[in-house]
């Protein structure tokens, strides 16, 4: 669904799912529950719409239900931010970045949403009226699709032409290690095709005043999309290696090695105009270049920015940590760096610190490697795949088989990354630590539990063997988490679609501690190294370094578990 986001062919899925959307609306953003959305005319959805929520039964709290509520987003809107279930947005309203619409809330006719929970304001940052035709542009971005299908079918093809007689012949495992060079491959080629593809296209971005054009607009999302696609498997492997900062700095980023930023926090076309200096970006931020038909400038200079800060066109941070989920709207600089800024790094350190950094992830690519072995092995030693009918079976066992030697790879480098940061409360290595935080992410990211069994039973029991201390029972969905035996989860803990872990970072300092939850925790929470303990914790809200010595068996509100 992700790979046709901002073109037709999703209002085409989501109309014969049961959405109401119009033909000439923007659906940006993944929807769930489609019988009770509806939207308008030229209307922009940019953050993903969930008709849902999860309720205590009872004032006891010992059960759980989904409440249901239709979503109506009319003409001409535009949604930034979270929709609770039961909402209305009019006409012509905004739903700024990280604002909450609570449920039922209603955004009245040519007004800002702006705030968690959000308050309205007449004017504010106004939807743009659409000056060319959406089915031309519409047109163009199927044609695109197709064209970037032929492109990566190519790049595929070279591949394995390139690699095929070099490969051992009687080596066991060959047809295995051709597959993960494809996708080792793929992502590669495919960098360097969307650098082309943004000068191309797009060339030099400078500030000031731009015709916004279907041409103009077309150009960008043809880049950004190619960007997105092509960066996502490579991400997942080396999202902490500097590597990103010369990819970055290829499609035309100011960009030095001493910083560290998310790559998939900017897209191409924003690129030229963020300049970012001796400054540590924490995953999720995001930027806005261009207001009223203007481009302008962001530039961080030795700041730390928070989980899924959002920055405004123009601004300037300087010498300041950025609480998470903050909206910087104007500059905030001072004249000296931050206690906590660190020293300035020489050039042999930065060196020492990435040759340890890309040797540790690509020990990560052999461990990736590695742990579809056994996969292989049942599927062409045990099964002998040979027919549908064998496949039926052969294939639900191979990926528990995967899910489960994900979950053991995690466990192993976790095991040595984090070796004595209980008492230490800091990584011994930082650089270690990064490949910990990459292995992590990619086998929540892409093993069968990570996608199809959060909820069950069965994700708990993977949760239970990397860590995790379960004082009850406890449903977690579509949530990342990290050092899991820093974590302590409560009797009847309900997390959705948020962040958890036991670290959080300012600047270059890792700090690492318990952290314990219980509640239903909403959508966007990040809670690190810090004590949940109310009964409904968000949506979007953050807990940091809140943690404080509580006995698990406070935890623990069913005296039976005891038992």
């Amino acid at each position: 669904g992700r790979l046709i986001l901002n073109t037709p062919l999703i209002n085409i899925f989501y109309f014969l799912m049961g959405a109401k959307i119009h033909r000439s609306a923007t659906v940006d953003a993944l929807i769930r529950e489609f019988d009770l959305v509806e939207v308008g005319q030229n209307a922009s959805v940019e953050h993903q719409i969930r008709c849902h929520k999860f309720k205590y039964g009872n004032d006891s709290n010992d059960t759980f239900f989904l409440e249901f509520r239709s979503i109506i987003i009319r003409d001409g809107s535009t949604v930034k931010g979270m929709l609770s279930p039961g909402c209305t947005v009019y006409e012509n309203a905004t739903i700024e970045k990280l604002s909450v619409v609570p449920e039922g809330g209603q955004v009245s006719i040519n007004t800002t949403a702006i705030g968690n929970p959000a308050y309205l304001v007449r004017g504010g940052e106004q939807p743009m009226s659409l000056h060319h035709s959406w089915l031309v542009l519409g047109i163009l971005k199927l044609l695109w699709i197709i064209f970037e299908l032929y492109l990566f079918s190519g790049i595929v093809f070279l591949g394995q032409y390139l690699w095929a007689a070099k490969l051992p012949s009687n080596w066991r495992y060959t047809p295995l290690l051709s597959w993960f060079l494809v996708f080792t491959w793929f992502p590669l080629v495919s960098i360097f095709t969307s650098v082309f593809i943004k000068w191309a296209l797009i060339g030099k971005r400078r500030p000031g005043a731009y015709n916004d054009t279907l041409l103009r607009e077309f150009a960008d999302w043809a880049a950004d999309w190619h960007y997105k696609v092509s960066t996502d498997i490579l991400y997942s492997v080396l999202l902490n290696s500097r590597i990103w900062n010369i990819i970055l700095m290829m499609h035309g980023m100011d960009i030095d090695f001493r910083s560290k930023i998310n790559p998939h926090c900017c897209t191409p076309s924003q690129l030229d105009l963020i300049k970012v200096s001796q400054s540590f970006t924490s995953s999720g931020i995001s930027f806005s270049v261009n207001k009223n038909n203007t481009y302008h400038t962001i530039n961080i200079h030795k700041g730390s920015i928070g989980h899924s800060c959002h920055l405004k066109p123009g601004v300037k941070v300087s010498n300041d940590i950025i609480p998470p989920q903050s909206i910087i709207s104007t500059s905030i600089m001072k004249d000296q760096p931050n206690e906590k800024s660190p020293k300035n790094l020489t050039m042999f350190m930065l060196l020492k610190s990435e040759c340890i950094s890309i040797v540790g992830h690509l020990t990560l690519l052999l461990v990736i490697f590695v742990h579809f072995i056994p996969s292989y092995e049942l599927w062409t030693s045990i099964f002998h795949v040979d027919s549908i009918s064998v496949a039926f079976v052969a294939l639900p066992a191979a990926l528990l088989v995967q899910t489960f030697m994900a979950f053991i790879s995690i466990a192993a480098v976790k095991y040595f990354a984090l070796a004595g940061a209980f008492k230490s409360k800091i990584p011994w290595s930082n650089e270690v630590y990064q490949v910990y935080h990459a292995i992590n992410y990619f086998c929540q990211t892409f093993s069968v539990a990570g996608i199809t069994m959060q909820g069950s039973p069965m994700y708990n029991l993977f949760l239970r063997m990397l860590g995790i201390t379960f004082c009850g029972h406890a449903i977690i969905f579509e949530t990342l988490s990290y050092e899991h035996e820093f974590l302590t989860l409560g009797h009847m803990t309900l997390i959705y679609q948020s962040l958890i872990g036991g670290h959080y970072v300012v600047y270059d300092k890792v700090t690492i501690g318990p952290c314990k939850i219980t509640g239903i925790i909403h959508p966007g929470v990040f809670a690190a190294n810090a004590i949940v303990t109310s009964k409904e914790s968000g949506p979007w809200r953050t807990y940091i370094g809140t943690y404080q010595d509580v006995f698990v068996d406070d935890f623990v509100d069913d005296e039976s578990y005891h038992a």
